[in-house]
């Protein structure tokens, strides 16, 4: 793991634990081309190394999950059409759809 990236990782830790928060490795992979084997347990070593544990990982899971960007593209496709719909209705001036579509996107997420 590059040293920027453990820094960045150190303070999205730090700022996660001083607010009651949730860390949460999730890895970047939408450039196929550089994708490397093993280099997403290479990065959860390297952070364990440095003492930052995340809580909900790959590895781990959790309720937030996938943490592996190519495997979110459905849910971005989803909320990116939720949006559209927001961009029409926002010209109508409907706070009633607004609402409706924050609630949709809350259940969905």
């Amino acid at each position: 793991m590059h040293l920027g990236g453990l820094r960045t990782a150190l303070y999205n830790y730090l700022f996660a634990r001083s607010n009651n928060g949730t860390f949460i490795l999730r890895i970047e992979d939408t450039d196929q081309t550089r994708t490397i084997p093993g280099a997403i347990e290479k990065i959860q070593d390297d952070l364990l190394w440095a003492g930052i544990i995340s809580d909900e990982n790959p590895t781990r899971g959790g309720p937030v999950s996938p943490y592996i960007q190519s495997s979110r593209l459905e849910l971005y496709k989803y909320v990116y059409n939720l949006m559209l719909r927001f961009a029409n209705l926002s010209k109508t001036k409907s706070v009633i759809n607004f609402v409706r579509i924050l609630v949709e996107i809350k259940q969905n997420l």
